[in-house]
């Protein structure tokens, strides 16, 4: 065996899912796809908020980029099931090229506004509910099923490095290049994820079901929420989609009014906490097999907890960097693992269905975080809009633990399967 055989032997221990060669192709386009994505997202937020000077603001228009997940999201899993993901992702990743292409053109020619960006994210956010329960899905066409938790905590990998990344040159990057040519570059990175799909082969039947599509989403809403556990996972998604996720929405008020730090100060703070939550994605990845799942996800909980209060606290913004950085580790510890959980539970006939309903939860109810943490940032100020999302989340904690120990028979038969496996096979 070669030293360079040994080494990747390491690798794939540690990391099973990149023993696929149709996964490495995929993490590559994904990883530059993202990076692009987070460039974007911050250039998006600093433009609205110079736009409007508004927290408010601020929230409606992230708020209406998740708002079509509401309604679109179980479409979007049954779409996956009904067609070839592969196709799905083909018609969902060029449609939003095209629309960072016009974002930065008409950004560009000094035609945007706030009713545009209004209406651009509306459309971004249809887009990303068909997408996202095919992306999901994908997971399982391009890896064997005992490496789904590592697929899925590389793929939260992928987007947090990108959050790294982008976060780290988009304050750069905005003072060089300004937003439109960042919107430019979003558009570009497409390609990469075009084509690592296009050289990707795959060998998957669509079983193309005659049943009716309603019948269908209300099938597996109803198999989602008969399971004792995928429907806690699936209420865990939507409190932190409300509470955890939606902080990020006012970071661009705590880097201008807080720290006074610019566009700078904000790529900075979100850079760091991508780095943490990158950090989460890679423990779950490598370690899923060694630890319990259900461990995981507490140990997760209180970090970001105790991290995300201290943040709150903190007047220099070299402390709130570190607590930023422990709550994305935390916080993604505890949601990569949720989500691999729930991949690992599922029938497979449910998959896309079930996959979209987390989706929806997770993301879906993004709006109402938005709307919720950007009005109460500009009635009570930034740090008390997260201390109430704290407090709301712990009282929801403390629930979570009334109902396991009340239904622990019930649920043991599921928790069981969540036992660490210790096992390693080379394609």
């Amino acid at each position: 065996m070669t030293a360079q055989q040994a080494l990747l032997d390491k690798i794939y221990q540690q990391f099973p899912a990149l023993k696929h060669k149709n996964f490495r192709l995929y993490f590559t386009g994904q990883l530059i796809s993202f990076t692009g994505t987070w460039l974007q997202g911050v250039a998006w937020g600093w433009l609205v908020f110079n736009l409007t000077g508004s927290p408010f603001w601020l929230g409606i228009v992230s708020a209406l980029s998740t708002l079509p997940i509401l309604f679109l999201a179980p479409f979007g899993g049954l779409l996956a099931e009904k067609f070839s993901r592969k196709k799905v992702l083909y018609f969902t990743q060029g449609s939003s090229l095209l629309l960072a292409f016009i974002l930065g053109l008409l950004t560009l020619a000094h035609a945007i506004n706030l009713p545009i960006l209004l209406l651009l994210a509306l459309l971004a956010g249809t887009i990303n509910a068909l997408d996202n329960p095919a992306t999901q899905a994908f997971m399982v066409d391009i890896v064997d099923k005992e490496d789904i938790p590592s697929a899925v905590g590389l793929n939260s990998s992928i987007i947090n490095t990108g959050v790294v990344i982008g976060s780290a040159i988009a304050g750069f990057l905005i003072a060089l290049i300004g937003v439109g040519n960042i919107f430019l570059i979003n558009a570009l990175s497409f390609l990469a994820i075009l084509a690592s799909l296009y050289f990707i082969k795959l060998e998957t039947n669509i079983i193309k079901s005659k049943e009716n599509p309603i019948l269908a989403i209300k099938e597996g809403i109803t198999y989602s929420f008969n399971h004792p556990l995928i429907f806690i996972l699936l209420l865990s998604a939507g409190v932190g989609s409300i509470f955890c996720f939606s902080q990020a929405t006012i970071m661009p008020v705590f880097a201008k009014n807080v720290f006074h730090s610019g566009s700078s100060g904000l790529g900075y703070l979100l850079s760091v906490t991508g780095l943490g939550a990158l950090s989460g994605s890679l423990i779950v990845s490598s370690k899923s097999k060694k630890y319990h799942a259900i461990h995981l996800m507490v140990i997760g909980n209180i970090i970001f907890l105790l991290s995300s209060f201290i943040f709150t606290l903190s007047s220099s913004i070299y402390l709130a960097a570190g607590m930023l950085f422990f709550s994305g580790l935390g916080m993604n510890l505890q949601f990569a693992t949720m989500h691999a959980t729930v991949q690992r539970l599922v029938k497979e006939e449910f998959r896309s269905r079930v996959t979209s309903l987390y989706f929806l939860m997770f993301a879906g109810l993004g709006p109402l975080g938005n709307i919720f943490i950007g009005s109460a940032s500009s009635a009570f100020g930034p740090q008390t809009a997260i201390r109430i999302c704290l407090f709301i989340v712990s009282l929801y904690a403390i629930g979570v633990y009334l109902y396991a120990v009340r239904k622990q028979e019930q649920l043991r038969e599921y928790t069981q399967k969540l036992q660490p496996v210790f096992t390693y096979t080379k394609d």
